[in-house]
């Protein structure tokens, strides 16, 4: 999951987001965007939801507006209302509440140890492997999808480098996916040299 799609918030709750933003600027730069409310409204007839993450696509349009550079640490997501921000709210497969907040990337590093508990739990026998030598497991899918409960888990599996030998694991994200089976498959090449 990432942030862009829930920093935009839901349409009826966007201009008072946009509002509490313009707010949060320091005075000199917010003084150039007063009224706050009509400022927001010009950015939400000219910008496209979720093309941008929601202050890359601020900064743009209120350079074409005012001509005025706004810093990326000048906004402050602290001052805005909570209400303003999404909750999201982490549940495990009998729907009890593992964790909740306001900061996405926060929760997913929190619970970065419990995700790789539940996916490894979730791996049919033989799609995690380890001690692997030589390529005797077939063809490595993409991705990998298990219903858990009334939920669906995607994986991601790739060859992870273990000095001696290389491991099939899971992973939550393509990106850590894609660094893994790199490493993985360099490791699974040297060794098949050095064996010649």
């Amino acid at each position: 999951m990432k942030s862009l799609v829930f920093e935009w918030q839901i349409p009826g709750v966007r201009r008072e987001l946009i509002i509490a933003l313009i707010k949060s600027l320091p005075k000199p730069v917010r003084r150039n965007f007063v009224p706050a409310p009509n400022y927001a409204e010009a950015f939400l007839g000219r910008a496209t939801p979720l093309e941008l993450p929601l202050l890359d696509s601020l900064e743009r349009e209120f350079r074409r507006m005012a001509g005025i550079s706004i810093d990326r640490e000048d906004w402050h997501w602290d001052q805005v209302p909570d209400h303003l921000k999404m909750t999201f709210r982490v549940v495990d497969e009998h729907n009890k509440k593992l964790k909740e907040g306001k900061d996405l990337s926060e929760l997913k590093g929190g619970l970065k140890d419990k995700v790789q508990q539940t996916l490894s739990a979730v791996a049919d026998d033989g799609i995690e492997q380890s001690g692997l030598h030589i390529w005797s497991f077939g063809s490595l899918p993409e991705s990998y999808e298990q219903k858990r409960g009334n939920y669906r888990m995607k994986a991601f599996p790739a060859l992870v480098d273990e000095k001696e030998s290389v491991a099939i694991k899971l992973f939550d994200n393509p990106l850590e996916q894609q660094q893994a089976m790199w490493r993985g498959l360099r490791r699974l090449l040297l060794l098949n040299i050095r064996r010649r």
